[in-house]
C-alpha cells in the first residue's frame, strides 16, 4: 500500500514553514538534532530506529518507515520515530514507534516551548486524520521518560480523548547521584554475589576502539540461544551502535574463556540495558549481576545521568518475572510510562 504520511503532513504544513524529512534522507541531521534535544533518550538513537526497522521487517507482514526530522524555517527542530505497520494479513495498518505505542517527537533545547506544544498538537491531529482516512487501527500513544518526573505535553494532549490507559512501570537508576547512592539502592543480597564474581571473573568492554570484538557477544548469544534469533542486519546495526559510541558490550571471561556478555545502549544522558547471554553452566555464578554492575560503573565514569534497566511487568510468566525482579535489585526509581488509546469516530 502507498501510505505516505510525510507527504500528507508536508502538504498541510506548507504555509507554516514546517517540513518533515524521512530519516533515510538525512541520517546525519538526525544525529545532529539528537545531540541538541533536552534529554537524549536511547529510544531515539538513530541506530536504534534502524535496528527496529530491520527487526520488525522480519516479524511484521508489512512495515513502512516514517521516522522523520522535523524542520522549521529550514532548521531542524525535532526528531520523531514513527512507522506504519501491519502485523499480519488479517490485521489493519496502524501507526507505531518501534513496533509499539507512538512515541512523542523530541525537540531541540532552543525551540520555544509554546511552539513545540502547538506543533505536537497539530501532529497528533494529523495522525488521527490520516489514520481515519485510511481505516487504520486504533492508535496507542505513549509517554516516555525524559529526565524529569511528570506528564509531558504529548501525553497531556491526548488524555481528554482517551478511551483506555495502560500503565507501564520502568526501572531506572539515577547514576548521576554517584556510586554511594548506587550502592545504597542495590539489593543487600546482591552485594556479596557481585564482590565474589569480581574476584573470580575478568570483565572487558567492547567500545568504538575495539568494535570488531562485537563478534564475541554475537557468537555467545547464538550459542546460548541454540538458534539464530534474528537477521544479520540487526547484528550489523548493533555493531554500528558501538562504532558510533551509541552502544557498548560487557564481556566476562574465566581463564581466557568467555562465559557471558551483555549489550547496552548509551547517549550523553541515558544508558539502557539491551540484552545478555551467559553460558548455561555459569548462570549460577552471578554473571548477570557482574555484567550489570560493570555497565553501571562504565556509564558513571562517562557522566551519564540515568540508567534504564527495563520494565517492571505485572502478572507475567515466571521467566519474565524473575528477570524483572533481578533488575529491580539495582533500581533506585520505578517510573511510569503510560500508554493511551484514542477514541476515533
Amino acid at each position: 500500500m502507498d501510505f505516505d504520511f510525510i507527504r500528507y503532513a508536508n502538504s498541510i504544513f506548507q504555509k507554516k514553514q514546517i517540513k518533515l524529512y524521512l530519516i533515510d534522507d538525512c541520517e546525519d541531521i538526525w544525529e545532529q538534532t539528537f545531540s541538541n534535544i533536552h534529554f537524549q533518550s536511547t529510544q531515539y538513537i538513530k541506530e536504534m530506529v534502524n535496528y527496529q526497522g530491520h527487526y520488525f521487517n522480519e516479524k511484521f507482514h508489512d512495515i513502512i518507515e516514517q521516522s522523520v526530522v522535523i524542520f522549521s524555517n529550514n532548521a531542524p527542530i525535532a526528531i520523531w520515530p514513527l512507522t506504519i505497520s501491519k502485523t499480519d494479513t488479517n490485521s489493519a495498518y496502524q501507526f507505531n514507534s518501534h513496533g509499539g505505542a507512538i512515541l512523542p517527537p523530541l525537540f531541540v533545547k532552543t525551540y520555544p516551548l509554546r511552539a513545540s506544544n502547538r506543533l505536537m498538537h497539530s501532529l497528533y491531529k494529523l495522525l488521527l486524520e490520516f489514520g481515519a482516512k485510511n481505516f487504520f487501527g486504533t492508535p496507542l500513544f505513549s509517554d516516555i521518560f525524559t529526565g524529569t518526573i511528570g506528564v509531558n505535553e504529548w501525553y497531556a494532549q491526548v488524555i481528554a480523548e482517551s478511551k483506555e490507559c495502560i500503565t507501564n512501570y520502568v526501572q531506572y537508576i539515577h547514576i548521576e547521584k554517584g556510586m554511594e547512592f548506587i550502592n545504597l539502592n542495590i539489593r543487600k543480597a546482591y552485594k556479596p554475589l557481585i564482590s565474589d564474581a569480581q574476584k573470580r571473573f575478568e570483565t572487558t568492554f567492547v567500545t568504538a576502539d575495539n568494535s570488531e570484538d562485537f563478534f564475541i557477544y554475537k557468537n555467545l548469544h547464538a550459542e546460548v540461544s541454540g538458534r539464530k534469533t534474528r537477521g544479520e542486519n540487526t547484528w550489523k546495526t548493533q555493531q554500528n551502535m558501538i562504532k558510533n559510541n551509541r552502544g557498548f558490550c560487557v564481556l566476562i571471561s574465566y581463564k581466557s574463556e568467555f562465559s557471558g556478555a551483555a549489550f547496552f545502549l548509551e547517549s550523553a544522558d541515558e544508558a539502557s540495558y539491551f540484552s545478555g547471554a551467559y553460558r548455561k553452566n555459569k548462570v549460577s555464578e552471578s554473571l548477570g549481576h557482574l555484567a550489570l554492575y560493570s555497565a553501571i560503573n562504565y556509564a558513571l565514569k562517562k557522566n551519564i545521568k540515568w540508567f534504564r534497566l527495563g520494565k517492571l511487568r505485572i502478572n507475567q510468566e515466571k521467566k519474565i518475572s524473575d528477570i524483572d525482579f533481578f533488575k529491580n535489585g539495582f533500581a533506585s526509581h520505578v517510573i511510569t510510562e503510560n500508554q493511551i488509546g484514542i477514541i476515533q469516530e
